[in-house]
């Protein structure tokens, strides 16, 4: 069994990398009205012990992509919001 890092662990990370949870990304959620500008955030979870990104709109998931761990799901975020 994989150890899965917290939620704490998850924000802690791409903090570290510049990206704010709500404003940049989401883990596990939809857009909201903190996010910047109207754009879609790009959107990270765990799902049957792998992870996903996807891109997170106000009222739904789309978009799915699979990742074998999180760093490479976090890596893509960033690469993403660096554009």
């Amino acid at each position: 069994m994989k150890l899965q890092p917290t939620r704490q662990a998850i924000v802690q990370y791409l903090l570290e990398h510049g990206l704010i949870e709500g404003q940049d990304y989401t883990i596990g959620g939809l857009r909201t009205n903190k996010a910047r500008n109207d754009r879609s955030l790009i959107g990270i979870e765990e799902f049957n012990g792998f992870w996903r990104t996807y891109v997170a709109e106000e009222a739904r998931k789309r978009g799915y992509e699979h990742w074998p761990s999180f760093l490479c799901a976090a890596k893509h975020i960033i690469e993403e919001h660096n554009g």
